[in-house]
């Protein structure tokens, strides 16, 4: 079990780490870089990181410079996983990888890679393989030992990538699930906007239809405010003419009464004249 004090943060806020508290890769990678001349071990490095609503981790693991007869420059690799340890392990085994194929005592052969041909699951399959890793006993290889390490630090990275698969299959069918209920959402919003975008057309053709009636009314009480403003003028007018008919009447009675008295005159003068007569 890793302690605290074997992880700190550098100045960049990134978890940094030697791993040779751990058996496995890191441990067997070291191990080879030392017997070809490197002094310093790798530096591991780790920062969290979010993809497709996953929470990971972004590894680099830094080999340093080589000193000495065959010197080296420093040289970096990066994968990135679910959890910061088997990133770890599995940055070691890529640092193994590359550097055998860099080697020039490996330049005939490819990269270092052994496999077993099925699961080790069984007891008697586990003893074998103890019995290779156990240096105590005299028939002991250490170069078969540290193949056996490095197929068995591969497999432990198989399980961790298949479990990491299954993991990023299982959020591709939760985000593809969502995907799909979000474009049912989306398709409905998008009818109902349709529906009020007619509903607000309707209502607009509402509005403009009131807009063109309380015009037309504005128009005619417009024209009954002109005719208002016209009828007490044409009721002076009518007065006056009212005033002016009043005035003949009222002269034609005077004539109409001048008259009769000089008819009631004439015919007592008519009557005198039919005395005298007689």
């Amino acid at each position: 079990m890793a302690a605290l004090t074997d992880f700190h943060f550098d100045e960049d806020g990134l978890v940094r780490s030697t791993c040779l508290h751990r058996e496995g890769l890191p441990v067997l990678l070291w191990e080879v870089l030392q017997e070809f001349g490197h002094t310093e071990p790798p530096q591991y490095y780790g920062r969290v990181s979010s993809e497709g609503g996953i929470s990971g981790w972004e590894a680099r693991l830094r080999v340093p410079a080589r000193l000495g007869v065959f010197p080296s420059d420093p040289w970096e690799v990066h994968t990135d996983g679910t959890e910061i340890l088997s990133v770890w392990d599995r940055a070691a085994m890529m640092a193994i990888t590359q550097f055998c194929e860099q080697e020039p005592i490996f330049a005939s052969y490819s990269a270092l890679t052994v496999g077993f041909p099925v699961r080790v699951t069984s007891e008697y399959s586990r003893q074998r393989i103890s019995l290779l890793l156990d240096p105590t006993l005299p028939c002991h290889v250490p170069a078969l030992a540290r193949i056996t390490r490095y197929a068995a630090g591969m497999l432990g990275v198989c399980d961790q990538l298949r479990s990491e698969n299954t993991l990023y299959w299982q959020g591709l069918r939760t985000a593809h699930t969502t995907a799909q209920e979000q474009t049912q959402q989306i398709l409905g919003q998008s009818q109902q906007l349709a529906e009020q975008s007619q509903q607000v057309v309707w209502l607009a053709q509402q509005f403009l239809e009131q807009e063109q009636r309380i015009v037309e009314q504005a128009q005619q009480i417009a024209e009954q405010s002109q005719q208002l403003v016209e009828q007490p003028q044409q009721l002076a007018e009518q007065a006056q003419q009212i005033e002016e008919l009043t005035e003949q009447v009222d002269d034609q009675e005077a004539l109409v009464d001048h008259l009769k008295d000089a008819l009631h005159v004439a015919l007592g003068d008519v009557h005198q004249l039919q005395l005298q007569q007689q």
